[in-house]
């Protein structure tokens, strides 16, 4: 059977008894990545011989959230120049 894709989904949870993420998904993409960063599923729900949800426990300081207004440094060309010369020079003195 397939899901719709506001079946497929990411859920992930935790609370302050716990030092750990509890990851359920049943996003294929995310099934895949999970397990090519080395964490092994401890549930794994089938139909068939289809893996179609995954359940992953994760440590806490593995995953972590980031700032999306960030703000991005510009430089001038200036500022640009003497950040290269500095490189230059630590390089040079290695």
């Amino acid at each position: 059977m397939a899901y719709s894709a506001e079946e497929r989904e990411t859920v992930i949870q935790t609370d302050d008894a716990t030092e750990v993420w509890n990851v359920y998904t049943r996003q294929r993409k995310m099934i895949n990545k999970l397990i090519k960063q080395g964490y092994e599923p401890f549930k794994v729900e089938k139909e068939g011989d289809n893996i179609v949800a995954c359940e992953f426990s994760i440590p806490i300081n593995k995953i972590s959230f980031r700032n999306a207004n960030a703000k991005v440094r510009e430089y001038t060309e200036q500022q640009k120049e003497e950040m290269r010369q500095r490189l230059a020079q630590a390089r040079a003195t290695k």
